[in-house]
């Protein structure tokens, strides 16, 4: 039997979100969730807008490890794992840098998960996509439709987004699989 089992017969199971599993363990937690490892081609921030692909890896098993309270941490521990305010910035001034060099040839591809949202083109294709929705509410609310048409309009204009989501994480789970 598991750590995580025994932990969960004796103290019973907390909801979380999907794909992971809580249990409260005295003082601790511990939780668990599908496990993998990344394996990036760079050794950290500096090589972040590289055009080679990283790599992720699924384990077949869960990994579990016990994570203590915050409230049990003393302030030398919270500071040596909590992000300082200088931390922040500094990974601000980065991000904007690779923004700015994603910015400076956009049709080229780029290995920065996340921060395409904030170039030139994905703003605009944020705004455009946001705009059509919000318009396409307002319409239905001003002809008095019902809620349920206004939903169902609403879910049609976003559908570029949904599919443009589902088409990333489908790329992604290629990538991955292929590996």
């Amino acid at each position: 039997m598991s750590p995580f089992d025994a932990a969960a017969e004796t103290h019973g199971s907390i909801s979380t979100p999907r794909g992971a599993r809580k249990v409260a363990v005295g003082e601790e937690e511990a939780c668990s969730s599908p496990s993998f490892s990344t394996s990036m081609t760079s050794t950290g921030y500096d090589d972040m807008c590289s055009t080679s692909p990283g790599t992720v890896t699924f384990q077949e098993e869960d990994q579990y490890r016990m994570i203590p309270s915050r409230d049990s941490l003393s302030e030398e521990e919270i500071a040596a794992v909590w992000m300082t305010p200088e931390d922040f910035q500094r990974i601000a001034r980065h991000c904007r840098k690779v923004i700015m060099i994603m910015d400076s040839n956009p049709t080229k591809k780029y290995r920065a998960r996340g921060l395409e949202c904030h170039t030139r083109q994905g703003i605009t294709a944020k705004h455009l996509h946001r705009s059509n929705a919000i318009q396409t509410v307002l319409s239905e609310q001003f002809c008095g439709s019902s809620w349920e048409i206004i939903a169902q309009a609403y879910n049609a204009a976003s559908a570029v987004s949904q599919v443009k989501a589902y088409m990333v994480a489908l790329r992604d789970r290629k990538e991955t699989d292929s590996q």
